[in-house]
């Protein structure tokens, strides 16, 4: 079990640098393919180089939280997502509304808050004296295990890209609207995410219970928990 966090967690942390690196460099053709407001292009070029490079925080932290959850500790990973929210709004706060620095402002407020709820989550992970306990002079690829880990991973990785690009043409038939337009239907996005929480709550529940019990060999109680969610 060991190695197979070990192995997880570093390789989240090598394909969480290259997509904020990637993401960095790539910017600019994202924002032209979804065909940004001129307007707003400065700002929004901006505000998404330095979101990007906390994928690589969220990316650690997901990692963290599923090992956690995993091990039946799903309390944890939401002090410190809360916890995370409160940092966010404060430093937005600080950085736009007394420091004055606008989207930038804005963007490392985020990655700071993000950057703090992994840091919580990897202390708690290198503190407990459980048997998923991490140690930074562990952290190393297993082939098979990295092998098993990305056959299980990549059809959550394709659902939520194919996802991340639907909704990358819906941006772009979007921007063909007015800023105005823009920034209403972003609200309104938020509010859809909020409405959709409880049915994804659920589902990351029962993906959890399915999970642990497929793996203590109990694929009844896995099968009657999808009937109860």
């Amino acid at each position: 079990m060991r190695d197979a966090i070990h192995t997880a967690l570093l390789f989240s942390f090598l394909l969480g640098t290259a997509m904020a690196v990637l993401g960095v460099l790539c910017a600019g053709r994202l924002l032209r393919f979804t065909d940004c407001p001129a307007d707003v292009y400065p700002q929004a070029l901006e505000y998404l180089r330095i979101y990007l490079i906390g994928v690589l925080f969220t990316a650690l932290y997901n990692v963290g939280a599923g090992i956690l959850r995993a091990v039946g500790d799903s309390r944890t990973p939401l002090y410190y997502l809360a916890f995370s929210c409160a940092v966010n709004i404060a430093a937005d706060l600080v950085a736009v509304g007394v420091l004055k620095m606008g989207v930038s402002g804005a963007a490392i407020a985020t990655i700071i808050s993000q950057m703090g709820s992994m840091l919580l989550l990897f202390r708690s992970l290198m503190r407990t004296e459980d048997v998923y306990r991490v140690k930074l002079s562990e952290l190393r690829i297993h082939p098979n295990l990295m092998l098993e880990i990305t056959r299980l991973g990549i059809p959550a990785a394709l659902q939520n890209s194919l996802n991340a690009v639907s909704q990358l043409f819906v941006q772009k038939y979007i921007n063909d609207f007015q800023t105005y337009a823009i920034a209403g239907i972003g609200a309104a996005k938020k509010i859809d995410r909020f409405a959709g929480l409880a049915a994804t709550s659920i589902g990351n529940a029962t993906t959890m219970f399915v999970s642990q019990n497929l793996g203590a060999k109990k694929p009844a109680q896995a099968v009657k928990s999808i009937h109860v969610s």
